[in-house]
């Protein structure tokens, strides 16, 4: 390895505050070659725990069982806590989606789970320069945006404990040298060379056929996606200057935050949005710059489809696949209905004991509705009149408790109407 690796992994251990290291082992070249460095190196590193997590995903009779039993087998020669996780083969392959794509879900979904249970702050991957080109080389092919050409970052984010990929610019070669080296075993998994895989084809066939003819090239599309994270880096910051000022904090929603029905929303001042388009006639690059503004917010809209140009008034109720904009009063609203969380508490035990006395039942809006409160200072009109003159969002009208007399609404409980 080369000699600088230590010290950048180093830096990027103390910048996180690593300490506690989970190691995916999944017995191959790779992820060995990662178990044994780390263990020879855990001092000059600063590592104070290590555990070695390995997953059997019951899709290979028998080679499986070898492959976990290398890895046990290495933890133990070390002294290394080891952790396994058993996953049901056939449930990967009769489930919807692709293979590829379910066992990697599984696989994370026990590793993450193994991590939580070790408090270990990340979980180490053995992913290398030679797997980056191939995921650029993949959304290459297929189209992708700035943000695709990154291809996988070193440190991903997740909801519970981020992956660490210390070798991805390291060469397969030059783990294969190192493996050799140290005299370590290994076992080669027969289903890497299946090409009815997309990766598996990428990897045997038509990255070698790109070789050919354009030496050098797997290094290039590394290194594409090393510019291209700075770019991109570059972008979000001069996005952030430009955007940041148009966004409406949850303090500030004419409803509490916590009556919305999805995890994820995103609220923009409609009238500092209108000017902006205004004032700069909102060319294809800046919609590029806001799209992709909204994608490292965790709300991806396919590209071309999302116009900035297009006045507040134009944004109705939008989808793109599980993605919404709507308009209501002066923000704009963008939410991800994949998101969605259970609404159990919409009301509090006050406002029900309120009506404790009343004939009626509480129920979710309907068509129809009049909203006739006993205040009197509030005069009667359809519950959707109010609700569109209060600021409330379609997308939150679902999720509301109304105290209800037949047609007729006594009370709509859950909502704090503020002044924006």
């Amino acid at each position: 390895m080369r000699n600088n690796l230590a010290t950048e992994i180093q830096q990027q251990l103390n910048d996180r505050k690593f300490r506690r290291l989970l190691l995916a082992v999944s017995g191959g070249l790779d992820s060995i070659c990662l178990a044994h460095y780390f263990i020879t190196n855990r001092d000059v590193l600063g590592v104070e725990w290590l555990g070695i997590a390995h997953v059997n995903h019951g899709l290979r009779a028998g080679s499986a069982d070898l492959d976990e039993k290398l890895v046990r087998d290495f933890a133990t020669a070390y002294g290394i806590p080891f952790f396994c996780a058993h996953l049901d083969g056939a449930a990967l392959k009769s489930a919807e989606g692709s293979l590829e794509e379910n066992a990697r879900d599984a696989r994370y979904d026990a590793l993450r789970n193994f991590a939580e249970e070790a408090l270990a702050d990340a979980i180490l991957t053995a992913h290398h320069a030679g797997d980056q080109a191939e995921t650029v080389y993949m959304r290459l092919r297929r189209g992708t945006t700035l943000a695709g050409l990154r291809g996988m970052q070193s440190i991903r984010q997740t909801a519970k404990t981020p992956i660490y990929r210390p070798f991805l610019n390291v060469p397969r070669e030059e783990l294969r040298d190192y493996a050799r080296e140290n005299s370590l075993t290994w076992r080669e998994d027969e289903s890497n060379t299946d090409t009815k895989f997309t990766r598996n084809l990428v990897r045997q066939k038509l990255l070698p056929a790109l070789e050919e003819t354009n030496a050098g090239a797997s290094a290039q599309l590394s290194r594409i996606a090393t510019l291209a994270d700075n770019v991109y880096r570059k972008a979000i910051e001069a996005a952030n200057r430009i955007f940041e000022p148009m966004v409406v904090a949850a303090v500030n929603w004419p409803f509490e935050a916590n009556i919305s029905p999805y995890k994820k929303v995103f609220a923009l001042n409609a009238a500092k949005v209108s000017a902006f388009a205004e004032m700069t006639k909102v060319s294809a690059g800046m919609a590029e710059l806001f799209r992709l503004w909204l994608d490292s917010r965790g709300f991806r809209f396919p590209v071309g489809t999302f116009d900035t140009s297009a006045q507040p008034s134009a944004f109705t109720s939008t989808s793109y696949r599980t993605r919404f904009i709507e308009k209501c009063r002066n923000i704009i609203w963008i939410y991800d209905s994949a998101l969605c969380q259970k609404q159990n508490n919409l009301y509090f035990l006050s406002d029900k004991q309120r009506f404790s006395d009343v004939e009626g039942v509480w129920r979710a809006p309907m068509d129809g509705d009049i909203l006739t409160p006993p205040d009197s200072k509030i005069k009667s009109r359809p519950l959707k009149q109010w609700l569109q003159e209060k600021g409330i969002p379609h997308w939150v009208r679902p999720s509301l408790q109304v105290f209800a007399q037949g047609s007729q609404i006594l009370f709509v409980s859950g909502i704090c109407i503020k002044k924006v």
